[in-house]
């Protein structure tokens, strides 16, 4: 079965958003067809939905990592001063960065569920690359090209 890791910018469960429940519906059809890797930070309450997570979705095994970079204007200014529109800015995570740039090789398919989670696609990545918007950020898209270039 070809293999696919996931990267979306938080857990979509449960599916209380249009987002969270488009991503969701994407990880059960496509379990279907590949052997699924979801990669994706922790936000707010979402490691404690992660057991309930991992329960309805068995066939889909996940990596995460806890990020706590709240929605408030001193966020806001921090992602104007690195240049970064504030989604990635409160996205980043180091360690799933670092993660994703080991394993990439081993999937067949990356699926970026979201520009914001593009920093995390290795540059070097040589597999098949899916890029899904959630709304009409074309003007985002820019800086994901950016990162992949």
């Amino acid at each position: 079965m070809k293999t696919m890791l996931f990267l979306t910018p938080e857990l979509p469960f449960p599916a209380q958003s249009g987002g969270k429940l488009k991503s969701l519906k994407l990880l059960e059809h496509l379990s279907k067809n590949f052997d699924v890797t979801l990669c994706c930070a922790l936000k707010q309450d979402d490691e404690m939905h992660l057991a309930a997570f991992r329960k309805a979705m068995p066939r889909v095994r996940c990596i995460t990592d806890p990020v706590a970079i709240d929605r408030n204007v001193t966020n806001l200014a921090r992602s104007y001063i690195t240049s970064q529109p504030v989604d990635i800015f409160r996205t980043y995570s180091r360690l799933l960065r670092e993660i994703v740039a080991v394993i990439a090789e081993d999937f067949n398919v990356i699926f970026l569920d979201y520009y914001g989670v593009g920093q995390c696609l290795p540059k070097n990545y040589n597999g098949t690359v899916v890029y899904h918007s959630h709304n009409a950020y074309f003007q985002h898209v820019g800086a994901l090209q950016q990162n992949l270039n």
